[in-house]
C-alpha cells in the first residue's frame, strides 16, 4: 500500500485512464450522464458544421465556374470583330482565361489582343472574311422597261 502511494505522489500529473474513469465515477450521476451526452452532441455539431462548409464549398465553385464563363463570354465579345470564330481564342490558340486576367481579375484586353494578333500570324484564315460587292455588276435600280418581268412571265399568251 505504501508503495501505490509512492507512486502517486511520484507523478501527480500523469493520470492513467483507470484513474480517469474513476474520477468520472466519483460524480454524482447527473454530471456523468452530461459528460456523456456532451461528446456526441458536440460531435453533430461540427458534423452539421462540416456538411455546411461542404455546400458552402460546392456554391463558391460553381459560382467561380459562372464568373469564368462570363469572363470568356466577354473575351470572345471583344474579339468578335477580329476573329472569324472567336471561340477560336481557346481551340486554336488554346488560352486559358486566367492567363488573359489582369490583377484585379478584369479581362486584360492588351493581352486579348496580344493573343489574337498572334492567332492570326500563324493561322490568318481565322481572320474575319471580307466579302467585296458581290452583287450583280452594272448599273443597279435601273428604269429598262424592256427586261423581262415576273408579270410578263406568268401572263397567258
Amino acid at each position: 500500500m505504501a508503495e501505490n502511494e509512492n507512486a502517486a505522489v511520484e507523478a501527480p500529473d500523469a493520470v492513467s485512464d483507470d484513474a480517469a474513469d474513476s474520477k468520472i465515477k466519483d460524480q454524482p450521476a447527473g454530471n456523468a450522464d452530461n459528460l456523456a451526452d456532451d461528446t456526441p452532441s458536440a460531435n453533430k455539431e461540427a458534423a452539421k458544421y462540416r456538411v455546411k462548409l461542404r455546400e458552402t464549398e460546392a456554391k463558391l465553385a460553381a459560382a467561380e465556374e459562372r464568373v469564368m464563363a462570363l469572363m470568356k463570354r466577354a473575351a470572345e465579345a471583344h474579339v468578335k470583330d477580329k476573329l472569324s470564330v472567336p471561340a477560336d481564342l481557346w481551340d486554336v490558340g488554346k488560352a486559358n482565361i486566367a492567363d488573359l486576367l489582369d490583377d484585379n481579375g478584369d479581362l486584360d484586353t492588351d493581352a486579348l489582343d496580344d493573343l489574337v494578333g498572334d492567332i492570326l500570324s500563324a493561322r490568318p484564315g481565322l481572320g474575319p472574311v471580307r466579302w467585296g460587292d458581290v452583287g450583280v455588276s452594272g448599273q443597279r435600280g435601273s428604269d429598262d422597261s424592256s427586261s423581262p418581268s415576273w408579270a410578263d412571265a406568268l401572263k397567258r399568251r
